[in-house]
Protein backbone atom coordinates (compact mmCIF):
# COMPACT_ATOMS: atom_id res chain seq x y z
CA UNK A 1 0.00 0.00 0.00
CA UNK A 2 2.90 2.60 0.82
CA UNK A 3 3.78 1.79 -2.73
CA UNK A 4 0.62 2.70 -4.20
CA UNK A 5 0.38 5.68 -2.13
CA UNK A 6 3.57 6.69 -3.05
CA UNK A 7 3.05 6.09 -6.91
CA UNK A 8 -0.68 8.15 -6.59
CA UNK A 9 1.47 11.29 -5.60
CA UNK A 10 4.07 11.40 -7.79
CA UNK A 11 2.77 9.68 -11.29
CA UNK A 12 1.99 13.10 -13.07
CA UNK A 13 5.97 14.12 -12.09
CA UNK A 14 8.46 11.69 -12.30
CA UNK A 15 6.50 8.55 -14.85
CA UNK A 16 9.55 8.50 -16.57
CA UNK A 17 7.83 9.37 -20.02
CA UNK A 18 7.79 11.27 -23.18
CA UNK A 19 5.15 11.27 -25.89
CA UNK A 20 7.25 9.08 -28.39
CA UNK A 21 6.82 4.92 -28.26
CA UNK A 22 9.00 2.50 -29.31
CA UNK A 23 8.69 -0.90 -29.23
CA UNK A 24 11.23 -3.53 -29.39
CA UNK A 25 10.44 -6.17 -32.42
CA UNK A 26 9.61 -9.71 -31.41
CA UNK A 27 12.42 -12.48 -32.33
CA UNK A 28 12.94 -13.31 -36.30
CA UNK A 29 15.39 -15.82 -36.08
CA UNK A 30 13.31 -18.26 -34.61
CA UNK A 31 11.41 -18.53 -38.37
CA UNK A 32 14.48 -20.30 -39.89
CA UNK A 33 14.17 -23.10 -37.03
CA UNK A 34 11.79 -25.48 -38.83
CA UNK A 35 13.12 -28.00 -37.30
CA UNK A 36 12.14 -26.95 -33.47
CA UNK A 37 8.27 -26.53 -32.82
CA UNK A 38 8.59 -23.37 -31.23
CA UNK A 39 8.86 -22.31 -34.75
CA UNK A 40 5.44 -22.94 -35.07
CA UNK A 41 4.73 -19.88 -32.99
CA UNK A 42 5.60 -17.76 -35.65
CA UNK A 43 4.15 -19.89 -38.23
CA UNK A 44 0.90 -22.33 -37.25
CA UNK A 45 1.62 -23.90 -40.26
CA UNK A 46 5.17 -25.18 -39.63
CA UNK A 47 5.79 -28.39 -37.64
CA UNK A 48 8.80 -30.53 -36.81
CA UNK A 49 8.64 -34.08 -39.02
CA UNK A 50 7.21 -35.85 -35.67
CA UNK A 51 3.79 -37.32 -35.28
CA UNK A 52 3.56 -36.39 -31.15
CA UNK A 53 5.59 -33.31 -30.13
CA UNK A 54 5.61 -32.11 -26.18
CA UNK A 55 7.51 -28.46 -26.20
CA UNK A 56 9.00 -27.87 -22.66
CA UNK A 57 8.97 -24.51 -21.40
CA UNK A 58 11.27 -21.81 -23.15
CA UNK A 59 12.00 -18.23 -22.59
CA UNK A 60 13.08 -15.51 -24.94
CA UNK A 61 13.78 -11.80 -24.02
CA UNK A 62 14.81 -8.67 -26.18
CA UNK A 63 16.06 -5.40 -24.55
CA UNK A 64 16.54 -2.08 -26.74
CA UNK A 65 17.41 1.29 -26.34
CA UNK A 66 18.45 3.23 -29.07
CA UNK A 67 19.70 6.34 -26.96
CA UNK A 68 21.89 4.71 -24.11
CA UNK A 69 24.32 1.88 -23.04
CA UNK A 70 25.55 0.62 -19.95
CA UNK A 71 28.80 2.43 -20.57
CA UNK A 72 26.82 5.81 -20.93
CA UNK A 73 25.37 5.17 -17.39
CA UNK A 74 28.41 4.40 -15.62
CA UNK A 75 32.03 4.62 -15.16
CA UNK A 76 35.34 2.92 -14.48
CA UNK A 77 37.36 3.59 -11.68
CA UNK A 78 41.56 3.16 -13.04
CA UNK A 79 42.90 1.87 -9.84
CA UNK A 80 40.52 0.03 -8.53
CA UNK A 81 38.34 -0.80 -11.59
CA UNK A 82 34.96 -0.46 -9.95
CA UNK A 83 32.05 0.88 -12.00
CA UNK A 84 29.83 3.46 -10.54
CA UNK A 85 27.05 5.59 -11.62
CA UNK A 86 28.65 8.68 -13.18
CA UNK A 87 25.08 11.10 -12.50
CA UNK A 88 27.32 14.29 -13.43
CA UNK A 89 28.91 12.95 -17.12
CA UNK A 90 25.51 11.45 -17.29
CA UNK A 91 23.15 14.16 -16.79
CA UNK A 92 25.54 16.95 -18.61
CA UNK A 93 26.54 14.53 -22.38
CA UNK A 94 25.76 10.54 -22.09
CA UNK A 95 22.12 11.37 -22.22
CA UNK A 96 19.70 12.94 -25.21
CA UNK A 97 17.13 14.54 -24.70
CA UNK A 98 14.76 12.01 -25.23
CA UNK A 99 15.77 8.22 -24.17
CA UNK A 100 13.67 5.35 -24.94
CA UNK A 101 13.52 1.77 -23.35
CA UNK A 102 11.94 -1.38 -24.30
CA UNK A 103 11.58 -5.04 -24.42
CA UNK A 104 9.71 -7.88 -24.79
CA UNK A 105 9.51 -11.47 -22.62
CA UNK A 106 8.16 -14.36 -23.68
CA UNK A 107 7.90 -17.39 -21.31
CA UNK A 108 6.07 -20.54 -23.32
CA UNK A 109 5.08 -22.95 -20.34
CA UNK A 110 3.93 -25.35 -22.62
CA UNK A 111 2.98 -26.75 -26.22
CA UNK A 112 1.38 -29.89 -27.63
CA UNK A 113 0.98 -31.26 -31.01
CA UNK A 114 -0.72 -34.73 -31.90
CA UNK A 115 -2.33 -36.09 -34.97
CA UNK A 116 -5.85 -36.27 -35.34
CA UNK A 117 -5.58 -38.05 -39.16
CA UNK A 118 -2.72 -38.30 -41.79
CA UNK A 119 -3.58 -34.81 -42.99
CA UNK A 120 -4.59 -33.06 -39.62
CA UNK A 121 -2.84 -32.05 -36.39
CA UNK A 122 -3.92 -30.19 -33.58
CA UNK A 123 -2.17 -27.84 -31.47
CA UNK A 124 -2.60 -26.79 -28.03
CA UNK A 125 0.13 -23.97 -26.31
CA UNK A 126 0.18 -21.41 -23.73
CA UNK A 127 2.56 -17.89 -23.28
CA UNK A 128 3.01 -15.81 -21.16
CA UNK A 129 3.98 -12.35 -22.71
CA UNK A 130 5.47 -9.00 -20.84
CA UNK A 131 6.48 -5.47 -23.11
CA UNK A 132 7.43 -2.37 -21.18
CA UNK A 133 8.15 0.69 -23.07
CA UNK A 134 9.32 3.64 -21.58
CA UNK A 135 10.55 6.96 -22.30
CA UNK A 136 12.47 9.67 -19.74
CA UNK A 137 13.12 13.10 -20.56
CA UNK A 138 16.84 13.85 -19.63
CA UNK A 139 15.99 17.57 -17.97
CA UNK A 140 13.59 15.12 -15.56
CA UNK A 141 16.18 13.59 -14.54
CA UNK A 142 18.01 16.56 -13.41
CA UNK A 143 15.31 18.56 -12.17
CA UNK A 144 14.88 15.57 -9.62
CA UNK A 145 19.04 15.37 -9.49
CA UNK A 146 19.97 18.95 -9.09
CA UNK A 147 16.71 20.70 -8.32
CA UNK A 148 15.40 23.58 -10.66
CA UNK A 149 17.37 26.24 -10.41
CA UNK A 150 18.63 25.69 -13.83
CA UNK A 151 15.43 25.93 -15.06
CA UNK A 152 14.20 29.58 -13.70
CA UNK A 153 12.93 31.58 -16.13
CA UNK A 154 11.63 29.04 -18.71
CA UNK A 155 9.01 26.15 -19.52
CA UNK A 156 10.42 22.69 -19.41
CA UNK A 157 8.77 19.98 -20.92
CA UNK A 158 9.14 16.85 -18.24
CA UNK A 159 6.12 14.44 -19.29
CA UNK A 160 5.05 11.63 -21.89
CA UNK A 161 3.90 8.32 -21.94
CA UNK A 162 5.22 5.18 -20.36
CA UNK A 163 3.14 1.44 -21.52
CA UNK A 164 3.61 -1.98 -20.17
CA UNK A 165 1.85 -4.84 -19.91
CA UNK A 166 1.48 -8.98 -19.19
CA UNK A 167 -0.99 -11.07 -20.67
CA UNK A 168 -1.68 -14.94 -20.75
CA UNK A 169 -2.06 -16.70 -24.03
CA UNK A 170 -3.94 -19.94 -24.14
CA UNK A 171 -4.17 -21.51 -27.60
CA UNK A 172 -5.76 -24.14 -30.27
CA UNK A 173 -4.21 -24.60 -33.50
CA UNK A 174 -4.56 -26.21 -36.33
CA UNK A 175 -2.49 -27.86 -39.88
CA UNK A 176 -3.60 -29.29 -42.59
CA UNK A 177 -1.35 -30.72 -45.10
CA UNK A 178 -2.04 -31.05 -48.93
CA UNK A 179 0.58 -32.25 -51.47
CA UNK A 180 2.79 -29.56 -52.10
CA UNK A 181 0.99 -26.89 -49.27
CA UNK A 182 0.23 -26.65 -45.80
CA UNK A 183 -1.93 -24.10 -44.07
CA UNK A 184 -2.38 -23.66 -40.56
CA UNK A 185 -4.33 -21.40 -38.21
CA UNK A 186 -4.52 -20.68 -34.61
CA UNK A 187 -7.13 -19.14 -31.84
CA UNK A 188 -5.43 -17.86 -28.90
CA UNK A 189 -7.49 -16.80 -25.34
CA UNK A 190 -6.24 -13.95 -24.53
CA UNK A 191 -5.77 -12.69 -20.77
CA UNK A 192 -4.40 -9.72 -19.06
CA UNK A 193 -2.81 -10.22 -15.83
CA UNK A 194 -1.63 -6.41 -15.29
CA UNK A 195 -1.33 -3.17 -16.77
CA UNK A 196 -0.12 0.57 -16.83
CA UNK A 197 -0.78 2.64 -20.28
CA UNK A 198 -0.95 6.18 -20.86
CA UNK A 199 -2.73 7.61 -23.47
CA UNK A 200 -1.73 11.27 -22.86
CA UNK A 201 1.15 12.43 -20.99
CA UNK A 202 2.02 15.94 -21.36
CA UNK A 203 3.44 17.52 -18.26
CA UNK A 204 5.10 21.04 -18.73
CA UNK A 205 6.46 22.84 -15.61
CA UNK A 206 7.44 26.73 -15.98
CA UNK A 207 9.53 28.41 -13.18
CA UNK A 208 9.77 32.03 -12.15
CA UNK A 209 12.43 33.59 -10.69
CA UNK A 210 10.57 36.52 -9.18
CA UNK A 211 8.27 35.11 -6.61
CA UNK A 212 9.36 31.37 -7.44
CA UNK A 213 5.59 30.39 -8.20
CA UNK A 214 5.52 27.40 -10.67
CA UNK A 215 3.51 26.88 -13.44
CA UNK A 216 1.91 23.51 -14.47
CA UNK A 217 0.57 23.26 -17.87
CA UNK A 218 -0.85 19.18 -17.47
CA UNK A 219 -3.02 16.87 -20.55
CA UNK A 220 -1.80 13.63 -19.01
CA UNK A 221 -4.28 10.09 -18.30
CA UNK A 222 -2.41 7.42 -17.13
CA UNK A 223 -3.99 4.27 -16.42
CA UNK A 224 -3.30 0.84 -14.45
CA UNK A 225 -5.00 -2.24 -14.58
CA UNK A 226 -4.74 -5.04 -11.65
CA UNK A 227 -1.39 -3.92 -10.61
CA UNK A 228 -1.34 -5.67 -7.15
CA UNK A 229 -1.28 -8.92 -8.87
CA UNK A 230 2.36 -8.57 -10.26
CA UNK A 231 2.94 -9.45 -6.81
CA UNK A 232 1.77 -13.01 -7.34
CA UNK A 233 3.16 -14.13 -10.58
CA UNK A 234 6.45 -16.26 -8.91
CA UNK A 235 5.89 -19.66 -10.67
CA UNK A 236 4.36 -21.13 -13.59
CA UNK A 237 1.08 -22.17 -11.46
CA UNK A 238 0.35 -18.70 -10.45
CA UNK A 239 0.73 -17.33 -14.20
CA UNK A 240 -1.88 -20.01 -15.43
CA UNK A 241 -4.03 -19.17 -12.22
CA UNK A 242 -3.70 -15.58 -12.69
CA UNK A 243 -4.28 -15.53 -16.10
CA UNK A 244 -7.07 -17.92 -16.86
CA UNK A 245 -8.89 -16.09 -13.71
CA UNK A 246 -8.57 -12.89 -15.42
CA UNK A 247 -11.52 -10.64 -16.49
CA UNK A 248 -9.26 -8.82 -19.33
CA UNK A 249 -10.26 -10.72 -22.12
CA UNK A 250 -9.63 -11.03 -25.94
CA UNK A 251 -9.34 -12.33 -28.78
CA UNK A 252 -6.28 -13.26 -31.34
CA UNK A 253 -5.95 -14.91 -34.26
CA UNK A 254 -3.09 -16.50 -36.43
CA UNK A 255 -2.84 -17.79 -39.91
CA UNK A 256 -0.01 -19.18 -42.25
CA UNK A 257 1.11 -21.52 -45.08
CA UNK A 258 3.74 -23.50 -46.38
CA UNK A 259 5.12 -23.98 -49.97
CA UNK A 260 7.23 -26.76 -51.05
CA UNK A 261 8.89 -26.46 -54.94
CA UNK A 262 11.73 -28.87 -55.19
CA UNK A 263 14.23 -27.54 -53.12
CA UNK A 264 12.51 -23.99 -52.41
CA UNK A 265 10.27 -23.32 -49.61
CA UNK A 266 8.23 -20.64 -49.13
CA UNK A 267 6.37 -19.56 -46.04
CA UNK A 268 4.18 -16.79 -45.28
CA UNK A 269 1.97 -15.74 -41.54
CA UNK A 270 -0.15 -12.93 -40.25
CA UNK A 271 -0.22 -12.83 -36.46
CA UNK A 272 -2.40 -11.19 -33.83
CA UNK A 273 -5.16 -10.33 -36.79
CA UNK A 274 -7.24 -8.27 -35.16
CA UNK A 275 -5.89 -8.92 -31.70
CA UNK A 276 -7.33 -6.78 -28.64
CA UNK A 277 -7.37 -7.55 -25.04
CA UNK A 278 -10.23 -5.29 -22.91
CA UNK A 279 -9.10 -4.19 -20.01
CA UNK A 280 -11.77 -3.40 -17.16
CA UNK A 281 -10.69 -5.23 -13.91
CA UNK A 282 -8.70 -3.28 -10.94
CA UNK A 283 -8.45 0.04 -13.26
CA UNK A 284 -7.58 3.43 -11.62
CA UNK A 285 -7.42 6.22 -13.92
CA UNK A 286 -5.12 9.50 -12.79
CA UNK A 287 -5.90 12.69 -14.66
CA UNK A 288 -5.31 16.14 -15.31
CA UNK A 289 -5.50 18.30 -17.61
CA UNK A 290 -5.33 22.40 -17.53
CA UNK A 291 -2.90 25.25 -16.55
CA UNK A 292 -2.25 25.55 -12.93
CA UNK A 293 -0.12 28.27 -11.23
CA UNK A 294 1.00 27.87 -7.42
CA UNK A 295 2.25 30.68 -5.29
CA UNK A 296 2.35 28.98 -2.07
CA UNK A 297 5.97 28.16 -2.14
CA UNK A 298 8.00 28.76 1.17
CA UNK A 299 10.64 31.99 0.30
CA UNK A 300 13.22 29.82 2.84
CA UNK A 301 13.52 26.67 0.40
CA UNK A 302 14.03 29.54 -2.39
CA UNK A 303 14.61 27.57 -5.79
CA UNK A 304 15.83 24.03 -4.97
CA UNK A 305 11.92 23.30 -3.96
CA UNK A 306 11.91 20.21 -5.88
CA UNK A 307 14.98 17.81 -4.64
CA UNK A 308 15.00 13.98 -4.53
CA UNK A 309 15.23 13.90 -0.97
CA UNK A 310 11.93 15.71 -0.90
CA UNK A 311 9.71 13.34 -2.87
CA UNK A 312 8.69 10.56 0.05
CA UNK A 313 7.48 13.44 2.35
CA UNK A 314 3.70 13.78 3.17
CA UNK A 315 3.90 17.35 3.02
CA UNK A 316 5.12 17.14 -0.69
CA UNK A 317 2.46 14.37 -1.71
CA UNK A 318 0.08 16.50 -0.18
CA UNK A 319 1.09 19.40 -1.97
CA UNK A 320 1.71 17.95 -5.37
CA UNK A 321 -1.68 16.54 -5.75
CA UNK A 322 -2.79 20.54 -5.34
CA UNK A 323 -0.51 21.85 -7.57
CA UNK A 324 -1.11 19.44 -10.83
CA UNK A 325 -4.76 18.93 -9.52
CA UNK A 326 -5.41 15.44 -10.86
CA UNK A 327 -8.24 12.98 -10.57
CA UNK A 328 -8.07 9.69 -9.30
CA UNK A 329 -11.15 7.58 -10.80
CA UNK A 330 -11.60 3.80 -9.31
CA UNK A 331 -14.69 2.50 -10.92
CA UNK A 332 -15.38 2.41 -15.20
CA UNK A 333 -12.06 2.70 -16.33
CA UNK A 334 -11.74 0.74 -19.45
CA UNK A 335 -9.00 0.44 -21.82
CA UNK A 336 -8.50 -1.39 -25.20
CA UNK A 337 -5.43 -2.80 -25.88
CA UNK A 338 -4.79 -3.34 -29.54
CA UNK A 339 -1.50 -5.78 -30.10
CA UNK A 340 0.18 -5.23 -33.15
CA UNK A 341 -0.23 -7.26 -36.49
CA UNK A 342 3.19 -9.50 -37.14
CA UNK A 343 3.75 -10.77 -40.98
CA UNK A 344 6.37 -12.83 -41.61
CA UNK A 345 7.71 -13.69 -45.03
CA UNK A 346 10.73 -16.40 -45.61
CA UNK A 347 12.13 -18.43 -48.14
CA UNK A 348 14.65 -21.36 -47.90
CA UNK A 349 16.74 -22.93 -50.81
CA UNK A 350 18.72 -26.16 -50.22
CA UNK A 351 21.99 -25.92 -52.01
CA UNK A 352 22.79 -29.50 -50.91
CA UNK A 353 22.36 -31.90 -47.79
CA UNK A 354 23.96 -30.48 -45.25
CA UNK A 355 23.27 -26.61 -46.36
CA UNK A 356 20.81 -24.42 -46.62
CA UNK A 357 20.15 -20.71 -47.25
CA UNK A 358 17.61 -18.45 -46.52
CA UNK A 359 15.80 -14.80 -46.45
CA UNK A 360 13.06 -13.21 -44.36
CA UNK A 361 11.08 -10.08 -44.32
CA UNK A 362 9.09 -9.26 -40.78
CA UNK A 363 6.68 -6.35 -40.45
CA UNK A 364 4.95 -5.09 -37.79
CA UNK A 365 2.32 -3.37 -38.25
CA UNK A 366 0.83 -0.75 -35.28
CA UNK A 367 -1.28 2.23 -35.46
CA UNK A 368 0.98 4.85 -34.75
CA UNK A 369 3.84 2.96 -36.96
CA UNK A 370 4.98 0.23 -39.13
CA UNK A 371 8.21 -1.68 -38.21
CA UNK A 372 10.05 -3.72 -41.03
CA UNK A 373 13.39 -6.18 -40.65
CA UNK A 374 14.86 -8.26 -43.05
CA UNK A 375 17.06 -11.08 -42.43
CA UNK A 376 19.57 -13.36 -44.26
CA UNK A 377 20.87 -17.06 -43.39
CA UNK A 378 22.67 -19.87 -43.73
CA UNK A 379 22.18 -23.02 -41.80
CA UNK A 380 24.53 -26.17 -41.87
CA UNK A 381 23.87 -29.77 -40.42
CA UNK A 382 26.32 -31.56 -38.27
CA UNK A 383 26.99 -35.01 -37.20
CA UNK A 384 23.70 -35.52 -38.52
CA UNK A 385 21.99 -34.70 -35.42
CA UNK A 386 23.08 -30.54 -34.65
CA UNK A 387 22.13 -27.65 -36.67
CA UNK A 388 23.88 -24.70 -37.20
CA UNK A 389 22.81 -21.21 -38.64
CA UNK A 390 24.56 -17.64 -38.63
CA UNK A 391 22.28 -14.76 -39.78
CA UNK A 392 22.51 -11.01 -41.07
CA UNK A 393 20.23 -8.28 -41.36
CA UNK A 394 17.99 -5.78 -40.48
CA UNK A 395 16.52 -4.64 -37.33
CA UNK A 396 15.57 -1.45 -35.14
CA UNK A 397 16.27 0.71 -38.40
CA UNK A 398 20.50 -1.40 -38.31
CA UNK A 399 22.20 -3.36 -40.63
CA UNK A 400 24.03 -4.61 -37.40
CA UNK A 401 22.87 -7.28 -36.31
CA UNK A 402 24.71 -10.45 -36.70
CA UNK A 403 22.45 -13.84 -35.18
CA UNK A 404 23.11 -17.35 -34.53
CA UNK A 405 21.39 -20.34 -33.42
CA UNK A 406 21.63 -24.19 -32.60
CA UNK A 407 20.00 -27.07 -32.34
CA UNK A 408 20.27 -30.22 -31.24
CA UNK A 409 18.61 -33.30 -31.05
CA UNK A 410 19.48 -36.15 -28.49
CA UNK A 411 17.30 -39.19 -28.99
CA UNK A 412 13.62 -37.80 -28.05
CA UNK A 413 14.86 -34.48 -26.76
CA UNK A 414 15.40 -31.51 -29.02
CA UNK A 415 17.60 -28.62 -27.49
CA UNK A 416 17.79 -24.89 -29.08
CA UNK A 417 19.19 -21.51 -28.86
CA UNK A 418 18.71 -18.65 -30.56
CA UNK A 419 20.07 -15.14 -30.61
CA UNK A 420 19.46 -12.18 -33.04
CA UNK A 421 22.50 -10.57 -31.61
CA UNK A 422 25.68 -11.99 -30.40
CA UNK A 423 27.77 -9.22 -31.07
CA UNK A 424 26.05 -8.50 -27.32
CA UNK A 425 27.82 -11.35 -25.53
CA UNK A 426 31.14 -9.70 -26.97
CA UNK A 427 30.79 -6.12 -26.08
CA UNK A 428 27.60 -6.34 -23.47
CA UNK A 429 28.61 -2.90 -22.14
CA UNK A 430 28.20 -0.73 -25.56
CA UNK A 431 25.39 -3.03 -27.10
CA UNK A 432 21.94 -1.03 -27.46
CA UNK A 433 20.31 -4.05 -27.90
CA UNK A 434 20.13 -7.42 -26.17
CA UNK A 435 18.34 -10.59 -27.78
Amino acid sequence: MKMKRFFVSCIGFIALMTSQNVHAQQEQSLIFMTDVWQSNLLNPALLPEKKYTIALPSVYFNLYSPDVTINDLVVTNSESGKRRLDLDTLLNSRLKESNHFDANVHLQTFGLTFPVSKKFSLTLSHGVFGDPSVTGRRDLLRLIVKGNAQFLAKTTAFGGTADGSVRSEFAIGGTYKLPMITVGARIKFLYGISAIFTPTGKLDIGFNPNDYSVRFINDFDIRTFDIDKLNNLNSIPDLLKNGGTSNNKGIGIDIGGTMKLGKIQLNASLLDVSSTIKWKSGGTSYSSKGDFTYTGMNAGGRDQFFRWDSLSSKSFRDTLKKLIAYKEVNSGVTYDQKLPTRLYLSGSYEVNSTLQVSAMFYSEIRPEESRTGFMLDATAKVLKVVRIGATFGLRNGGFDNLGGHISAKLGPVHLFAVTDNMLTIFKPYDAHKTN
